[in-house]
């Protein structure tokens, strides 16, 4: 009964979940792409990857703003 009872603690209620939200950069590429502006799809995907593990460690949500190019690396921007 005890191991039922600590199992049971591990899941939480859906009124206790938090609800993060994250871009989903495989649909907007298509709208990026539309407007001339395209990252590649394996770019894409790991960015989406990316953001998608950060919102989930952070708990927050987060938006894709654009990416940089810069003369040593570029850089995403995300908030």
């Amino acid at each position: 009964l005890e191991w039922c009872e600590f199992s049971a603690s591990l899941y939480t209620k859906e009124s206790d979940a938090v609800e993060i939200s994250y871009p989903d950069l495989m649909t907007e590429a298509n709208v990026y792409e539309w407007n001339g502006v395209d990252f590649g799809r394996m770019e894409i995907y790991q960015l989406y990857l990316s953001i998608k593990h950060k919102a989930m460690i952070e708990a927050q949500n987060l938006r894709f703003w654009g990416k940089i190019f810069g003369t040593s690396g570029d850089y995403y921007v995300v908030q």
